[in-house]
This record gives structure tokens, sequence and C-alpha cells, in this order.
């Protein structure tokens, strides 16, 4: 958490200094750098990243993330010796997220500029697509609908209850639609879920920071978000679990965390360590995988929420997202982590239950 204060207080003092100076993008020559290795993983040297996204395609496994203090995207080729550095461009003042639209499309988001802007990857380069004004300053993106060369995107604010629906054409970039809600505040960490207590179908479940609420919306148009719980500490991330039956709430601080049922409701908490967890995926219905400054803790757990072991694994930083994808396609899940403070990322090989220390 002190990390975490740390960034944002030098965020405030610099954009108190500077008000809306950007820099202007820059191409970079990508570098054929591979980290080092074990067999359990490895480092990947990106400092200070606050977002990012994998994408696997039959050739590749692509990772584009984002260096919020050196104002960079960059990609990059991971497989089971390392990760490559394949491009890089840099942003306007202050980005924190960047998402795979398609095989080829990258949208990141900005704050100075308050826009989400997309990229083309191709031929080991990124090129400038478009940059879409969303009115706020936008934390997180996500694609929420994709059809025949038409996209939905979901930016997410910083701060504020706005936010922002993106209708993409890609034979029409420049013209994309934006279409504004209020939610709640600061809802940064959007994400697509099954079920939902009370939902008659999938939709968007996310965890308010500001309000400490949890709240769902359905995916049909002009639904209304709808309030699941409310809390007194302060919720980071949700996840859902494989089957969809549970949802899974990650606390910064509170010495818990907790996860609901989706078809009655019923919450059960769970016990966390005391500085709190930033983001949660389930690696199955039984084994809950939670980030924590510079460790991954996973708990195996039982129909009634009860831990029956925790196992642990090192991170190099304060590790803020994760991401569950089979990146040397054994069959085994692997771990993407990316670290909002310290100056690597990391990626760890499945099976990670076994390989997790007791």
């Amino acid at each position: 958490m002190i990390r975490l204060f740390r960034a944002l207080a030098g965020f405030l003092i610099f954009n108190a200094l500077v008000g809306c100076q950007t820099r202007p993008l820059e191409y970079f020559e990508p570098q054929s750098t591979v980290a080092a290795t074990d067999s359990k993983g490895y480092q990947v040297d990106a400092p200070d990243v606050w977002g990012g996204d994998v994408r696997c395609s039959a050739d590749a496994c692509l990772l584009a993330l984002i260096e919020h203090e050196n104002g960079v995207l960059r990609v990059y080729e991971l497989d089971r010796v390392g990760a490559r550095l394949m491009a890089s461009q840099s942003l306007s003042y202050h980005p924190d997220a960047a998402a795979w639209i398609n095989e080829h499309l990258i949208a990141a988001t900005v704050e100075s500029t308050q826009t989400v802007d997309v990229f083309s990857y191709s031929d080991s380069k990124l090129t400038p697509v478009t940059r879409i004004p969303v009115g706020f300053q936008p934390r997180n993106v996500i694609l929420t609908h994709s059809e025949e060369g038409r996209y939905e995107l979901l930016a997410t604010p910083y701060s504020g209850d706005v936010v922002a629906w993106i209708d993409l054409d890609e034979r029409n970039p420049s013209n994309a639609f934006v279409r504004r809600e209020r939610w709640c505040k600061a809802p940064w960490n959007p994400v697509s879920a099954q079920k939902y207590p009370g939902g008659a179908g999938p939709g968007i479940v996310v965890a308010c920071r500001d309000d400490r609420k949890l709240i769902a919306r359905a995916n049909a148009k002009m639904a209304e978000p709808r309030v699941l719980a409310e809390f007194s500490p302060v919720p980071s991330m949700v996840g859902t679990s494989p089957s969809g039956e549970w949802l899974y709430v990650a606390f910064e601080l509170g010495g818990k965390n907790l996860r609901i049922n989706t078809h009655t409701g019923v919450q059960q908490w769970m016990p966390a360590s005391l500085e709190g967890s930033v983001a949660v995926v389930a690696l199955s219905e039984d084994i809950i995988i939670w980030a924590e400054d510079s460790k991954i803790k996973l708990q195996k757990i039982d129909e009634a929420g009860i831990v029956l072991e925790t196992r642990w694994l090192p991170t190099s930083g304060f590790s803020t997202k994760i991401q569950l994808i089979d990146i040397d396609r054994d069959g085994e899940k692997d771990l993407v982590v990316l670290n909002s403070a310290g100056n690597h990322s990391d990626i760890l090989f499945g099976p990670l239950w076994e390989n997790a220390n007791p």
C-alpha cells in the first residue's frame, strides 16, 4: 500500500506542476532481448506497469503493457524461454491501461488527454489509428463485444462516476461513437460476468473504490447499474469463477476477502493478509489467486468458503493486475503478473498450485 500511495502522491504533485503538458508520440525500434528464465517463470523488464493484456493466437502470445511513469505502450512476445520486446510507442502524460481489441488493434487509456488511444500492431511496429475523447481521465478499458469488424469498449474513470461505452468500427475508426453513463465512484477494474445475483443474463461487474460498492450492469442497451453489496473496507477488484457460480472481491485493507454466490447472493468471507489484496482470479472452482505486495497468494477452499490450505509465489513488485493464460501451450494455466510499482513484471508458469510454496 505504501508504494501505491507514493505513486499516487507523485502523480498529484507532477500533474500540478506540468498541467496538461503532453509528449509527442514517438516510435521505438524493437529490441531482441530475452529475459532470464527458469522452470517456474521469468521477469519482464518493465517498470511501473499499471495495466496490460495478453492475447494468444496460433502463432504467438503477445503482451501489451503500459509503463505508467515512462509513458510508453510496449508489446512483448512471450514463450517458455522468455519475453522479447517487439515494439514500443510513447504516449501522452500518464497512461494507465491497455487492452487488445483484436489480433492487431490495441486500446490504451491516457489520463492527460482524457482519451482512449487506438494503435495498430503489425510487422513489429505500433502505428496510431485514432484518439477517442471520453470526457474524463480513463483508468481502464475492456472489450465487451465484437462482431464483424465492429467493437464495443467500456472505459472507466480514475475518479468520478462517469463511464463511457465506445462503439468502434474498424473500417472507420475516426468516427467512433461514445455514450456516457453514471455508475459509481472510481470503478477501476470492470470484468465481464456470466452471472450475478438477481441478473437475468451476462453483464459487467465492478468494484467501486470510492463509495465502496459492488455493482453489476446487464449487457442490454440502456440497462441501469444495480448495487450488489456495500462494504466498509475499500474493494479493489472483482473476479469470477470458471463456472460463473461465484464472484470474488479483493479488498485493499481489512484482513478479509469475499465471495458471493451468483445464484443466491450468499456472502462468504475468507481470511486475507492484513495489508490486503489488490487483484483476484480463480484458477479453478476451489483454488483462488490473490495479488498482493511482492507476492501471489493461492487459497484452496471448500464449498463453504473455508480455507483448507494457503500457498505463495514471490513477485517482483506491487502486483496490481493478474491474468491467467496458457503461454507455453502445455495445457496448464500460466499467470501474468503486472506490477504497478517495481522494475519488473512476472510470468509464472503452471501448474501454479504445485509450483507454489506452502
